[in-house]
């Protein structure tokens, strides 16, 4: 559960960044999704 808690918290932040943001549809997902990728690969 302790691995799940820095991941929840990470989908917060990027929800909030989402919600705060002026123009959402400059937010490239695919950058956030593989840079959520290499944070999730770097605990390994």
């Amino acid at each position: 559960m302790e691995r799940f808690t820095g991941l929840i918290g990470i989908v917060l932040i990027l929800g909030l960044a989402v919600l705060a943001s002026n123009n959402r549809k400059a937010i490239n997902i695919r950058l956030v999704l593989s840079g959520l990728m290499l944070q999730l690969l770097s605990l390994s």
